[in-house]
């Protein structure tokens, strides 16, 4: 993984909307939801949809773990426990080390939700260096679709990978285990973060003052924000790495905050997803934060 020669690994995209596709009956979770998505998205496939290619490995009952097919990641294994009917665990595997992430227990329920409504659903993406999980969930006091994103995979580093390191995992939005997605440019605690040396990593960006405070005002403010998600260490003055898969931006209009959605952007696709706030005032740029996923590839 390099800043001045990265690789452009290519992303496949899977939906709750396609056909054959496993579903999530948001009123009535069950165990193992959310397992089925993940082993058909990355193994198995479903319909005429085939998979990304993983393999899995000690799979037992609801619990498994997901091997990537790239050889930059031989030595790791994603996981899963599943067993719950209240949460998911996830966690990872290094050379058969087990780590247990930050805020890695996302809760199944969500508050505020419309939790029969048909625009209730999941998307995921998959690189072979990473996975990004959203589910999608119409926020009942704002009548916008709202989502929480789980990502696990690497990261583009300029620090030298050894030992397990330059891996991240964060869930963020709705229910998510932080409060609030603009929580991430916070602390270095707001989300797992594996670098070379630097043990006190945060999330910043180009305009990280505007973005952390966001101090614009709703259908006021003049122009969006979109920046790189940049890692870099405790006193934000040295670059450590970027999140290659999306960008995070502060909207202008209403309109814009909640929803799904895609784009073009410098050329390239982009999916365009509410990572939002559970509490019923929740229409409110300090309480949600909107990202672009980049669908046709990530630099590692």
């Amino acid at each position: 993984m390099s800043f001045l020669n990265p690789v452009s690994e290519p992303v496949l995209r899977f939906k709750s909307t396609d056909a054959g596709a496993p579903q999530i009956n948001y009123n009535s979770r069950v165990p193992g939801d959310v397992k089925a998505i993940l082993k058909s998205c990355l193994v198995t496939g479903y319909g005429a949809k085939a998979s990304a290619g993983w393999t899995a490995a000690n799979e037992v009952a609801n619990v498994i773990e997901f091997v990537s097919p790239s050889a930059a990641m031989s030595d790791y294994r994603l996981g899963i426990d599943d067993t719950s009917a209240a949460k998911t665990d996830w966690y990872y595997q290094y050379q058969d080390a087990r780590t247990n992430p930050n805020h890695n227990a996302p809760v199944k329920s969500f508050s505020n939700a419309d939790k029969v409504n048909a625009a209730n659903g999941w998307q995921m993406l998959v690189s072979e260096r990473g996975v990004i999980f959203i589910e999608l969930i119409q926020h009942s006091a704002v009548t916008k679709l709202s989502a929480r994103i789980t990502y696990w995979g690497a990261v583009k580093s300029g620090l030298p990978s050894v030992n397990g390191k330059n891996i991240c995992f964060f869930n963020v939005g709705h229910n998510s285990q932080l409060v609030s997605p603009y929580l991430m440019y916070s602390s270095s605690l707001a989300i797992s973060l594996q670098l070379e040396s630097e043990v006190a990593t945060i999330v910043s960006t180009a305009t990280s003052s505007a973005l952390s405070a966001a101090n614009q005002v709703l259908d006021v403010s003049s122009v969006d924000l979109i920046s790189p998600i940049y890692l870099a260490n405790n006193s934000n003055s040295l670059l450590v790495g970027e999140l290659p898969l999306m960008l995070s931006k502060i909207v202008n209009a209403t309109a814009d905050l909640y929803g799904v959605s895609e784009f073009e952007l410098d050329g390239r696709n982009v999916l365009s997803v509410c990572a939002g706030f559970s509490s019923t005032g929740a229409l409110a740029l300090d309480r949600s934060r909107t990202f672009l996923i980049r669908t046709d590839y990530w630099e590692y």
